[in-house]
């Protein structure tokens, strides 16, 4: 039985939600805060998660954000629930990875039911595309991927892409978090923004390249701008140098596959 967690602080709607989709056949369960709610997400596993937009203790919009970053439920499916079509909204619930989003006036029992359907339905497909008969995986499968970077935004949007790469991913928000990673686990690659806080990211390659451990570490350094003297720095230290504006995340990872050789 597919299981569904609903995050709704509406009473009404909320509990309308609940009914109809345990009566549809699918386990159910409702909470009605956010905070609670993306607790949850990690504990119960969900197949998907029907969550409002406005939500107490944490937002829909950070319940997103804070999801990609999580490579433990990063790939679990969201609908969002909003109260209006405002386009900065919308654009912003896209962007952060929703799979669907539904007006509340517009939320019927007919209609959730189909979009649920359809998300569910999805995420098979995938998984049996993902997993073909022969047995073949992801190139990038088991390797160990250390992320540097404080734009949550940007940082989510990597984590998202290399989790579909079936890769073992670490994330840290400044250099000195970087550092800490690397003790724990040596990685196979590490992205690493410039611009950090604390220590740039120039001094956390310049450890890295310091230490026998890591000093053969692949590095690729992001950078928000394309300075020549930074190009030039990084490539002196053994590193890649891209600059974030004129690449896209699937250019990263294809960067990466190059990097290791796979």
């Amino acid at each position: 039985m597919k299981k569904i967690l609903i995050i709704e602080d509406d009473e009404l709607l909320g509990d309308l939600l609940l009914q109809n989709l345990s009566t549809a056949g699918f386990d159910c369960e409702l909470v009605r805060d956010g905070l609670k709610g993306y607790s949850r997400i990690g504990e119960l596993m969900p197949d998907l998660v029907v969550s409002d937009l406005f939500l107490p203790s944490l937002s829909g919009f950070e319940i997103l954000s804070q999801k990609r970053l999580d490579v433990k439920i990063a790939t679990v499916p969201i609908i969002i629930l909003t109260n209006s079509l405002r386009p900065t909204s919308i654009g912003s619930i896209e962007d952060l990875g929703a799979d669907d989003f539904m007006v509340k006036s517009d939320v019927t029992q007919e209609e959730v039911l189909k979009r649920v359907k359809n998300i569910l339905n999805k995420k098979t497909d995938m998984n049996q595309d993902q997993n073909p008969v022969q047995g073949t995986k992801n190139i990038l499968e088991g390797k160990k991927i250390l992320i540097v970077e404080d734009d949550k935004f940007i940082g989510s949007i990597l984590v998202s892409r290399l989790v579909g790469q079936k890769v073992d991913t670490a994330y840290a928000n400044s250099g000195e978090a970087a550092l800490e990673e690397i003790k724990k686990q040596v990685p196979d690659i590490v992205l690493l923004d410039v611009l950090l806080p604390g220590i740039d990211g120039f001094e956390v390659l310049k450890q890295i390249r310091a230490n026998p451990l890591t000093e053969k570490v692949p590095v690729m350094v992001l950078s928000n701008f394309n300075q020549m003297k930074d190009k030039e720095k990084a490539e002196s230290m053994g590193a890649a140098f891209l600059v974030k504006a004129l690449v896209n995340p699937d250019d990263i990872v294809e960067q990466v596959r190059k990097m290791l050789n796979v």
